[in-house]
């Protein structure tokens, strides 16, 4: 299982995620964020404008552009224009349609609960997803929801709110945790 873990603010926070194994680590760009980074560190975004959104992806060292809360039209705008991009579904907001339909355009989906950063849970598996390939499960969970995702075959989860001690605050404990999973997860 490969795990993101999303919503980093500082220093010490993202050197404790490096260290865990994650495939991906999650910067925010969204005004309202208490876990929103200025804009040299963008991955995630919602509620900014596409164009200045564009320019900032242009300057480089960008791996990918997650997409929260933007039209499929601009979600597959960012892709003709040469971006990485992973659109976001929230699934209390949306349909698993929407879903198996940017799958078909992309080569990842973040399937969210909520917004994103709310906590808001999801309840994994997705049953009419579980099969799906190239899905990033999202909303609320934590290092205790890992080893029942991974029996269930989830092949990629985004961690982020459930780490906290407080908004964009990481708690060390709970990093050692995910470090721990994934550890013994290369060994099985």
């Amino acid at each position: 299982m490969q795990l993101k873990i999303c919503g980093l603010t500082r220093r010490d926070d993202v050197e404790r995620a490096l260290g865990t194994g994650a495939f991906a680590l999650g910067f925010v760009v969204a005004p309202a964020s208490p876990r929103g980074l200025d804009a040299a560190t963008v991955l995630v975004a919602r509620g900014v404008d596409g164009a200045w959104l564009d320019r900032l992806m242009r300057r480089g060292g960008f791996d990918r552009l997650q997409l929260h809360g933007f039209d499929d039209a601009v979600i597959r705008d960012f892709g003709a224009l040469g971006h990485r991009v992973v659109p976001s579904v929230d699934l209390h907001r949306s349909s698993a349609a929407r879903v198996l339909a940017l799958r078909r355009s992309f080569p990842l989906v973040h399937v969210n609960a909520g917004r994103g950063g709310e906590g808001r849970r999801l309840d994994p598996p997705v049953e009419l997803l579980a099969d799906v390939d190239g899905l990033i499960f999202a909303g609320g969970i934590g290092p205790d929801d890992l080893p029942g995702l991974a029996a269930r075959g989830s092949a990629a989860v985004d961690l982020g709110s459930a780490l906290e001690r407080a908004p964009g605050r990481k708690c060390a404990a709970a990093l050692g945790r995910v470090a721990d999973f994934l550890i013994e997860e290369k060994k099985s």
